[in-house]
């Protein structure tokens, strides 16, 4: 079984707006992990394989991107963005029925909520790497 160790881990979170970019970037690292880097959908690509994370978190505008970009960026298809070891999870801000079914629907490996404390936070993103990390 893997172990959940934050403080080994590093993340790559995908965000466009540079208000958004800051709150992930500071609440990931409060909640213990070693390396956060944030990154654009239109970096991540060229990004990811060098950075090589745990975790690559899509943030909620994500999902209001057009297809054309989402493809471009990744889809979150691991070949496509280089990060074969890297487990994708998007960040939803609301658990609508419609939002998790199409995140089902496009790969993700976990779906984490934005209105969580930061113990489910923990404990969603250690569920996603508990039972799909060995897959990598």
């Amino acid at each position: 079984m893997h172990v959940y160790e934050p403080e080994k881990f590093s993340i790559v979170a995908v965000c466009n707006s540079p208000a958004l970019s800051r709150a992930t970037e500071i609440m990931f690292k409060a909640l213990g992990f070693a390396k956060v880097d944030v990154v654009t959908t239109n970096e991540l690509s060229h990004q990811a394989p060098q950075l090589n994370p745990t975790f690559i978190i899509f943030s909620p505008e994500y999902l209001t991107l057009p297809v054309e970009e989402m493809i471009a960026c990744g889809y979150p298809s691991k070949s496509k963005i280089g990060g074969a070891k890297s487990l994708t999870v998007i960040f939803l801000r609301q658990k609508k029925a419609e939002t998790v079914i199409q995140s089902k629907e496009m790969g993700f490996d976990g779906i984490i909520f934005a209105d969580d404390t930061m113990e489910r936070l923990h404990a969603g993103l250690r569920t996603v790497y508990e039972t799909k990390g060995h897959l990598f």
